[in-house]
């Protein structure tokens, strides 16, 4: 029988607070006068839905389905709170998003996507 350890090291102490969420559908796409910016787009795990973060601001999270219909946006509710990343959780109903607080501890959000 083997074991396998894993073994993290951190040079200081790093704080860290869990929100869960909700995306919420929304139907607003940037218009006309959108000067475009740099977005990812990442297909969930059975590619029915898609992931952009970035794509209506540097911080917002859109969710479309197969079609493009869109799904719902989710953007961080703390003024100095900004989003580094976003991914697919462990099904195509989560998705994990990370990010900074300015000054103050980093985030983890947790949201259910609709559909």
């Amino acid at each position: 029988m083997s074991f396998v350890a894993i073994v993290l090291l951190s040079t200081g102490v790093a704080a860290f607070v869990w929100h869960e969420g909700v995306i919420e559908r929304d139907e607003v796409w940037p218009g006309e006068g959108w000067a475009g910016g740099e977005y990812t787009v990442e297909l969930s795990h059975d590619g029915s839905k898609v992931l952009f973060l970035g794509y209506g601001g540097s911080d917002e999270v859109r969710v479309l389905d197969r079609e493009f219909g869109l799904l719902g946006t989710w953007e961080p509710s703390g003024e100095n709170m900004s989003v580094e990343g976003a991914t697919w959780a462990t099904t195509d109903n989560m998705i994990s998003v990370w990010g900074s607080n300015g000054s103050g501890p980093d985030f983890l959000s947790i949201l259910s996507v609709p559909g």
